[in-house]
């Protein structure tokens, strides 16, 4: 699954670039400001919450369910796979009801995948993990929000790598069992979980200006996943830190 989670980065980073390339100007005059690019930054804001709130209610939903908690990457990852690509691909103005079950249904697989993490941790520790993602995410969206220029949109390339870089960590770690390769992967990742928030954020409020037809649930679907990698990781680490005490 760690691997699938580095494919992912490097596909989807892939995907936004080409995005970015062929992008053109076609709203003239548009700033941060504006009540069009208002809007379509509160709408996905909006989705990027119901993300969130999709996700924790899932979890809720199943958190006693073994069978769930048992399921194999090997089926997680291609179905959270197939859920994004179809979340992308569907069409938000003409095909809004399939596009919201498709981001639904990538909720749900995301919280399958971290159902075995929550039935291990004890509710303060998931509580310091969602507050701890909360301020992380709140303080990188901050700092791209208020850089002078749109800096971190350049960063594209650097991000594929060092998502092609996670990948191959998490690989080797898999097949090596190494913990020095884990601890990579959980604080290079979470150092790699602030630039695309920072990247993301960024590319939002750009595409909220220039695009023509815009997609508030795409591009909610970008800093929901920020939003994910965080998480797991604060968890991963606050766990660790508990059975040490």
């Amino acid at each position: 699954m760690l691997g699938g989670l580095g494919l992912a980065g490097i596909v989807l980073t892939t995907m936004k670039g080409r995005q970015l390339s062929m992008q053109t100007s076609a709203l003239q005059g548009q700033t941060i400001m504006s009540p069009l690019v208002q809007d379509r930054v509160g709408k996905t804001l909006g989705w990027f919450g119901y993300g969130l709130g999709a996700t924790a209610s899932i979890v809720y939903a199943i958190r006693n369910s073994m069978r769930l908690a048992g399921v194999s990457p090997w089926l997680i990852l291609p179905a959270s796979m197939a859920f994004a690509l179809g979340t992308y691909m569907t069409d938000y103005e003409t095909n809004f009801p399939m596009k919201v079950m498709m981001y639904t249904g990538m909720c749900g697989v995301m919280a399958v995948n971290m159902l075995p993490l929550i039935q291990m941790s004890a509710i303060s520790v998931i509580t310091d993990a969602a507050l701890a993602t909360a301020v992380s995410m709140s303080g990188f969206a901050a700092i791209a929000y208020n850089a002078p220029s749109e800096q971190f949109l350049y960063w594209g390339g650097a991000i594929g790598l060092l998502s092609g870089g996670m990948l191959a960590v998490s690989l080797l770690g898999m097949f090596t069992g190494s913990r020095n390769l884990f601890n990579i992967w959980l604080y290079g990742g979470l150092a790699l979980s602030g630039i695309y928030t920072m990247y993301d954020t960024q590319k939002i409020i750009h595409n909220a200006k220039h695009q023509q037809r815009f997609d508030p649930i795409n591009n909610a679907f970008e800093i929901y996943m920020d939003a994910i990698n965080f998480f797991i990781r604060f968890l991963i680490i606050f766990n660790n830190s508990q059975k040490k005490k």
